[in-house]
């Protein structure tokens, strides 16, 4: 294994960057970028600031490199539903993980591109850039399952792009929404209308087939 040094000192590091970053993205995620201080990113990663800031930079330079990490797990967490063969199964399944996800967060509420989004809008070029990395990641991975569905006889057709945003538009909406105190069944409510959002483009075979098997579950 290649042992990771401090460039700007020529010294090995004592820990893992990689670690540290993925530490420093839950922090903000849970706490969200102007609220998070150098005494919180300090007390998460063990590190003094001295190495946190020789490391990585000030805190702006932290959230850059944070940003880019979520946005690496956001593209992998894809690569899956991409490669599915079964589109309508794939638009499902997301709606499934959505759900899960609000019902029972991992880390911090909603999602952190999403927090960004609302807490520090188009202020900061360098954080936009990651958010709109964001959302081309998930309408790229949206409309290939869509069109694949309408390929497969799943889905009738329609305007791709426009129905992969209103997906995108509903998620972030549902993720925002999640942040707010007591606004769980809200965001679970708002998860549910994305399923009859795609639900609604399906073909009368589906249709049925669906109603067959809702009605059939105990």
């Amino acid at each position: 294994m290649t042992e990771k040094t401090d460039k700007s000192a020529g010294r090995p590091l004592g820990f893992d960057p990689d670690a540290v970053i993925l530490e420093l993205v839950y922090l903000f995620w849970e706490k969200g970028y102007e609220a998070t201080t150098q005494a919180d990113m300090v007390e998460r990663t063990g590190l003094s600031s001295s190495s946190l800031y020789n490391t990585f930079g000030d805190k702006p330079a932290i959230f850059d490199r944070v940003l880019a990490r979520y946005n690496e797990h956001t593209a992998s967490e894809f690569a899956p539903f991409k490669a599915s063969h079964n589109g309508l199964a794939a638009l499902e399944a997301f709606v499934d993980r959505r759900m899960a996800l609000v019902a029972e967060p991992e880390h911090g509420p909603g999602c952190l591109m999403a927090n960004t989004m609302s807490e520090l809008g188009g202020r900061n070029p360098d954080t936009r850039i990651h958010c709109d990395n964001y959302r081309a990641i998930h309408l790229e991975a949206i409309s290939e399952v869509i069109d694949l569905a309408v390929a497969q006889g799943d889905l009738i057709p329609g305007d791709t792009r426009s129905r992969a945003a209103l997906l995108l538009a509903a998620n972030i909406g549902s993720a925002t929404t999640e942040r707010s105190v007591g606004a769980t069944n809200d965001a679970l409510a708002m998860v549910e209308g994305i399923r009859q959002l795609i639900r609604s483009w399906v073909t009368p075979r589906n249709q049925q087939r669906i109603t067959h098997e809702e009605s059939a579950r105990p």
